[in-house]
């Protein structure tokens, strides 16, 4: 007769439960990347793995908080050439968006107000997963590590932006889209055009940019005309915005940026990191140390002073994890260097690593050192909003 003790020693050890899991993953991840159509599955299935870990609090479009921001941005709207340093407080978001016009236009182009632009950005979300889905293909050759880089990019602020950040006036959504958008493309006309509109959406586009350049030079070496066009956009947005502050003396609106913000953020520095990019880090550390381990000093001081200038000017602002999250095109660039070194196999472990730190520790949004936000999993959303609105559960 079987005993208890002889059915507890059959029962699985976690190195067996963890093995049937991989099996189980892999099976399910094969079939999502088989087929002619497997980028659409894919990037269907990062869409719902995003949404179910972190869904948008849409009850708070209703707060006078989001409201009064949306009225405040839409004035940009109406009066494109507003100078928003005079009508706001110099410290201010609102007086920072005056140069931010890619947006705006748009929203005036096609007559839309508050709803129009949430559904706007939600679907540069999606096209910005997609052009992650993309670009990882790209450069790893395997539809298995492009949908796990998707779905990490998914899972960290750069691609979370779209769909939970939903006040008036914040543009990353777009602006990192326009960069990728960028980084994808081969035509020097089109990179010029899109690195143009990026840092018309917002500045931070325009210390993403030489990460874009560096990634055309580092994947496409023999594409040098392709990445100076990262070059003659930010050439031609640099007249552009000259002669029209020079045209319409609009005012600085510098108060709230600074060293003074460094120094006064330096207690959440490592979680602000975190929260930027979250597991995303991985490539660019991995894309880092491939670079001086090689000995190719020059582009991995370059490298590293980039990923450095931008991650320091972060904490130069009190938006610190959606000024982290313009490392985005940096993910990139480490993938590209990790592609010339390391094996396929070894290149899909970093992928999947990159992944599973981005989906499993949780998100959560950083101001500051003024407040932290948890961004609520699909589940915990539904029970928020079932106790709200049905108060006598």
């Amino acid at each position: 007769m079987m005993t208890f003790a002889s059915e507890i020693r059959e029962l699985p050890n976690l190195e067996q439960l963890l093995l049937r899991v991989h099996a189980w993953f892999e099976r399910i991840l094969g079939l999502l990347v088989a087929g002619r159509r497997w980028k659409a599955r894919a990037l269907l299935a990062v869409l719902a793995l995003v949404l179910l870990r972190a869904f948008p609090s849409y009850d708070a479009l209703s707060s006078s908080f989001v409201q009064q921001k949306w009225q405040d941005a839409l004035l940009k709207a109406d009066r494109p050439l507003a100078d928003m340093g005079q009508l706001y407080a110099p410290d201010s978001h609102e007086s920072k968006l005056t140069y931010r016009l890619t947006v705006p236009l748009v929203a005036r182009l096609l007559h839309l107000r508050m709803a129009g632009v949430l559904l706007v950005s939600a679907l540069l979300g999606i096209l910005l997963l997609g052009l992650a889905l993309h670009a990882g293909y790209e450069i790893t050759g395997c539809r298995r590590s492009a949908f796990l880089i998707s779905l990490a990019v998914g899972c960290s602020w750069p691609g979370e932006a779209a769909f939970h950040e939903l006040r008036g006036g914040y543009y990353d959504a777009a602006a990192l889209c326009l960069l990728l958008l960028a980084l994808c493309v081969r035509s020097p006309a089109l990179v010029a055009l899109f690195t143009f509109l990026a840092a018309w959406t917002d500045e931070r586009a325009l210390l993403a940019a030489p990460c874009v350049l560096l990634f055309h030079l580092v994947h496409r070496p023999n594409a040098v005309r392709v990445a100076l066009g990262v070059v003659l956009g930010l050439g031609v947005y640099t007249l552009s915005r000259l002669y029209m502050t020079s045209s319409g003396s609009y005012q600085p609106a510098l108060a709230g940026i600074g060293f003074h913000l460094f120094a006064r953020q330096m207690n959440v520095l490592p979680v602000a990191l975190w929260s930027g990019l979250g597991g995303c880090w991985a490539p660019i550390a991995g894309g880092c140390a491939v670079l001086f381990v090689r000995k190719r000093y020059a582009k991995g001081l370059l490298f590293a002073g980039l990923v450095t200038g931008l991650a320091a000017s972060a904490f130069c602002v009190i938006d610190t994890t959606r000024s982290v999250s313009y490392l985005l095109p940096a993910v990139f660039v480490g993938l590209a260097v990790l592609r010339q070194t390391e094996s396929a196999d070894s290149l899909a472990r970093i992928a999947a690593a990159t992944a599973l730190l981005s989906f499993f520790v949780p998100p959560f949004y950083l101001e500051g050192g003024s407040g932290v936000w948890w961004l609520y999993p699909l589940p915990v959303q539904l029970v928020r909003w079932l106790v709200t609105f049905r108060p006598g559960l």
